[in-house]
């Protein structure tokens, strides 16, 4: 349930929790067939991979319906297969860091949103989603500075909601809300 309420939040603003896509309108709209989960899509994206084997994106989107339904091994084996493919999508290791978060393992999760970020630093849900792997490791600190980092990004990138929404998870850390 965790990840369905993560994938609905993420279409209408930033969540406290890991999320699986940076929020943009093409991935508002992509993210909308995604969140619906239902058999018709992972049979589009089975018959897709049949079709082409070396087809990465339709592992990371089959990978995302599964994590959807959480069923993060299957969410796992996917993003793993997306990543053999093209191991240079920072997407895919925010996804798959965010498979590793549900799973409680928070220093996979940690090296995969590591990964994102050096791969693409300005992606800003990569910064959040390793504030929250942070705030689980009790490294209060090191969470702050993520969240000011994503922040900064998504003011930067015009994402006003993302920013405030950011600055209130910091203020309760600093205060120990949190």
């Amino acid at each position: 349930m965790k990840a369905k309420l993560t994938l609905i939040y993420l279409l209408i603003g930033f969540s406290f929790f890991p999320v699986l896509a940076e929020k943009s309108a093409g991935a508002m709209t992509e993210n909308k067939l995604i969140a619906q989960g239902s058999s018709s899509e992972i049979e589009m994206l089975n018959e897709r991979i049949n079709n082409n084997p070396n087809d990465a994106e339709a592992f990371q989107k089959r990978g995302a319906i599964y994590a959807y339904n959480e069923d993060y091994q299957k969410a796992l084996e996917d993003y793993n297969e997306a990543l053999n493919l093209d191991p240079n999508n920072a997407l895919s290791y925010n996804y798959r860091g965010t498979a590793y978060y549900w799973l409680l393992n928070y220093q996979q999760a940690l090296a995969d949103y590591n990964q994102a970020i050096r791969l693409n630093p300005d992606l800003a849900v990569a910064y959040y989603n390793r504030g929250y792997v942070h705030q689980k490791l009790k490294d209060i600190p090191s969470a702050i500075n993520d969240f000011q980092q994503g922040a900064d990004l998504s003011l930067k990138q015009g994402d006003t909601q993302s920013y405030q929404e950011a600055l209130e998870m910091i203020k309760n850390l600093q205060n120990g809300k949190i």
